[in-house]
């Protein structure tokens, strides 16, 4: 059933349960009519019987009782004490010796019966009685055939009834489960158009039940890998781009070399000069395998360390300060302890400075700090001014400033922050750009 459309599952439920309860009712009406019919005729039978010899209008002789055989359509055989008919009767002599065996058996004053005569089943009570002073045996009874056609006439009516019902209730399963089913296709649809990469085409509906949740959803991942597709797609052009451009120096260089030619003046020169390009390239093949690392990471339980985070800014700033030796470094970090993989830490760090020395003019600031169990680290440089379209997409891959050259240290900075729940963000101030990065400080 499982491999079903969704509309013949709903289908086949909805039937299911509509038959099992008809054939329920069915079954326990049918029961029920024969049990209540049994039971009225039972009480027709000795309503009769106490009619007849009712105390309030008494008959005077047994030639009255026989006068009144056919009331309410019950019959009545009188049998004495020693067996003997005292009234006309068509039931058979074998039936009526097995009445009288037993009548004479019979504790209780009246007792109800039921017996099989001719194939014909017949209900009767028998009730002890006295008339003018002699003892008898009062045989009051009814044949079924009457009530059994009553029951299957009522019993054809109900099924008639019931069978229209479920008819009725199968028409209403059948377009309910399409209206359930039909925004289930179509988000169904809708998935296989973004499997196809075609994601333009969107996913409308004005639910606002579990249904239009999902299709929303739906609809919003759809938007989001298409920005994926597009960032993918600027990603292979930079790349292809920014490692073309060391690949192809390498190249011409080590070719002139190769003529004899020089194209920095001496030999020595250009080594440093292809040398200085593989290394560019180093740089930004082990950035691409970072970032890449990052998305597995981001998926895994990491287990955390103590990091004296104040330790190691002053380490990141001693080793890149001497990169730009005209920038001054001002450090105020007090002794501060966080949780997480030193690498991590360390590559945030390594980064943003490396950002802020690039661009700084004189000054560079680094400041650490914890309030209520969260954790800021800034980064400030006196250079120029981020444009407002840029800072929104500056933590993107490949998103960079005029002196940027791949674009990918503040996109990895930013995928390190969010592992930590934290954020990063940046604004202009008077003199220059100030980059904040908070995120709790979570202890293991």
């Amino acid at each position: 059933m499982k491999k079903q459309p969704l509309f013949a599952q709903i289908l086949i439920v909805f039937t299911a349960v509509i038959c099992l309860m008809g054939a329920m009712i069915l079954i326990f009406v049918r029961g029920t009519l024969n049990e209540f019919f049994t039971s009225e005729t039972y009480a027709t039978i000795e309503a009769s019987q106490q009619t007849l010899t009712s105390h309030n209008e008494p008959f005077q002789t047994l030639q009255d009782l026989k006068q009144q055989q056919n009331l309410r359509s019950v019959q009545h055989v009188f049998l004495g004490v020693n067996g003997e008919i005292a009234n006309d009767t068509s039931l058979p002599n074998n039936v009526l010796n097995f009445l009288y065996k037993q009548a004479i058996s019979q504790e209780k004053n009246t007792q109800r019966y039921k017996l099989n005569v001719h194939n014909q089943e017949m209900l009767y009570a028998i009730r002890k009685i006295r008339v003018e002073g002699e003892g008898f045996y009062q045989i009051s009874y009814m044949w079924d055939s009457y009530r059994q056609q009553l029951v299957k006439t009522l019993f054809k009516r109900i099924f008639l009834v019931s069978l229209i019902v479920l008819l009725c209730g199968i028409l209403i399963a059948f377009f309910f489960s399409k209206w359930l089913a039909k925004p289930i296709v179509e988000m169904k649809q809708h998935v296989q158009r973004i499997a196809n990469r075609k994601w333009d085409s969107t996913l409308e509906t004005d639910r606002s039940d579990e249904i239009g949740v999902l299709a929303h959803s739906i609809d919003e991942m759809r938007v989001q890998l298409k920005k994926q597709d597009e960032a993918q797609q600027s990603m292979l052009q930079n790349i292809s781009h920014d490692l073309k451009t060391p690949i192809m120096v390498i190249r011409s260089y080590t070719e002139a070399l190769r003529d004899g030619i020089h194209p920095n003046g001496t030999f020595e020169s250009t080594l440093e000069t292809i040398d200085g390009e593989a290394n560019r390239l180093e740089s930004k093949i082990k950035d691409l395998l970072y970032l890449t690392k990052l998305d597995y990471v981001s998926q895994q339980n990491q287990e955390k360390h103590k990091v004296e985070m104040d330790v190691l800014v002053k380490e990141v700033v001693q080793r890149l300060r001497t990169n730009r030796p005209d920038v001054s470094v001002n450090v105020a970090c007090p002794s501060l302890v966080v949780y997480g993989q030193e690498e991590h830490f360390r590559v945030i760090c390594e980064n943003m400075l490396d950002n802020a020395l690039k661009y700084a003019k004189e000054h560079v600031s680094i400041r650490l700090e914890e309030r209520e169990d969260t954790v800021f680290l800034s980064f400030y440089n006196d250079g120029p001014h981020l444009e407002e379209n840029l800072i929104q997409r500056l933590f993107q891959p490949f998103q960079k400033g005029d002196k940027g050259n791949f674009g990918l240290g503040l996109a990895i900075v930013k995928r390190l922050v969010t592992l930590y729940e934290g954020e990063i963000s940046v604004e202009n101030n008077e003199h220059g750009v100030l980059f904040l990065l908070e995120f709790p400080n979570q202890k293991q």
